[in-house]
């Protein structure tokens, strides 16, 4: 047989949420009167997801930077976009391990921010959206 808690939120402006949770109650007590944490870890999540799902074409352009002729088209547009004009790297000579090392990373470090920023957004988006649900008139 489960065990569990059954639980009731009564708002002031009358609305009532009633939820069952298996875990400790005093963790879901949290995560409704302090929702972003909870969301912190599906965000970190998402970026996570996100930086994944890109980091298979940045082994693949950076193997081949020194041809870029071989590049698909989705490689190519990955490198203009990270390793392009915008890389402070960029136009050095990839021939010296050093600076191939430097501009690979930098396009790197760029991939990252591109990703914390798409899980901000995620945070607000989603952030608001929970909260209306407990705080709506």
């Amino acid at each position: 047989m489960l065990e569990g808690v059954v639980y009731m939120y009564t708002f002031p402006n009358g609305k009532v949420y009633i939820g069952r949770t298996c875990r400790d109650p005093e963790v879901c007590h949290n995560e409704h009167l302090h929702p972003t944490p909870h969301l912190c870890n599906r965000v970190e999540n998402y970026a996570t997801m996100h930086l994944n799902s890109k980091y298979h074409l940045y082994q693949s352009v950076a193997s081949k930077l020194g041809n870029v002729e071989s590049m698909s088209e989705e490689e190519r547009k990955f490198y203009d976009k990270y390793f392009g004009e915008d890389n402070m790297f960029y136009g050095a000579d990839i021939r010296d391990g050093f600076w191939r090392e430097e501009y690979e990373d930098y396009a790197l470090f760029m991939l990252e921010e591109e990703s914390k920023q798409i899980a901000e957004e995620f945070v607000h988006e989603n952030e608001a959206s929970l909260l209306s649900i407990f705080f709506k008139a």
